[in-house]
């Protein structure tokens, strides 16, 4: 399974490099799109000449591994598409083209309710006949024939949660649009505060402070979890007069670490509460 599990790990790597490269939604769209059908076309040549141990493998890598990439391409492909037809008039205009487009997302789990519960509970009891490509009744493939065009890289339901899983992050970017173009103009600069910004460095060590950004984020703290790690590292950067680099790679780190995977974050709840200890001493 761990072979398999590499594509996950690479369509991340991937990913999270365009992110920081580009700002330009389509291009990031249009590049990643580019990258993520290379990825599955490489992954579907390995399924091919290597083949599966056995059915674990098999179903763990078209439940879990294939469709957390297709799912990757089909965001794109769908945001590239939103992107390029929002309206450009008034904000009322994108609010309501963007809305109609979370009702659209939403009616597909309606339309496959029964399996949406399934997968989103953890269920295996069916995995067989979801995640096997030689369960081919067609009594099991809601999409009908055209999962069949595959037989080699498809299965009757991978597409399906690759599906879910892509609706799912495009309505947490579309809820993100319109955040934004619901909240008022802010004066770009300065000249709007009534004091000036002080100028705050970051004296600690860029390792602690990119545990600190992943933190944040995964907490779900800042824009209701909506944030990127690339906006949260942009503001990291801006405010404290920094360059951290290529962050992921430094976060790939953070997780191979063998013991104390967040030293950092343990070291600050240790000093708030000494301090706290402390003040309660006086």
């Amino acid at each position: 399974m761990k072979s398999y599990a590499k594509w996950l790990t690479q369509t991340e790597q991937c990913l999270s490099v365009l992110e920081q490269e580009h700002t330009d939604p389509l291009v990031v769209s249009e590049k990643a799109v580019r990258q993520l059908k290379k990825i599955l076309q490489a992954m579907k040549q390995e399924v091919v000449h290597k083949g599966f141990a056995n059915d674990s493998e098999e179903i763990y890598f078209f439940k879990s591994v294939k469709p957390v990439v297709l799912s990757k391409l089909l965001l794109y492909v769908k945001w590239f598409t939103i992107q390029s037809k929002i309206p450009r008039s008034t904000r009322k205009a994108q609010k309501r083209f963007l809305i109609e487009h979370i009702d659209k997302l939403q009616g597909y789990v309606t339309d496959h309710l029964e399996f949406y519960h399934y997968y989103r509970q953890g269920a295996t009891a069916f995995d067989a006949h979801f995640f096997l490509r030689r369960k081919t009744d067609m009594r099991w493939y809601p999409e009908g024939y055209q999962n069949f065009t595959d037989e080699v890289f498809t299965t009757s339901h991978d597409v399906m949660v690759a599906t879910i899983l892509a609706n799912d992050m495009l309505i947490t970017k579309i809820k993100k649009e319109i955040a934004m173009l619901s909240s008022p103009v802010h004066i770009t600069g300065e000249q709007h505060l009534k004091h000036p910004v002080p100028k705050l460095f970051w004296t600690g060590g860029k390792v602690d402070l990119i545990e600190l950004i992943y933190a944040l984020q995964a907490s779900g703290a800042i824009n209701s979890g909506t944030a990127e790690i690339k906006e949260i590292t942009k503001l990291f950067e801006t405010v404290f007069h920094i360059a951290l680099g290529d962050v992921y790679r430094t976060y790939l780190e953070l997780r191979s670490r063998k013991i104390n995977t967040t030293k950092f974050i343990q070291h600050l709840q240790t000093n708030l509460q000494q301090r706290m200890h402390d003040a309660d001493a006086l």
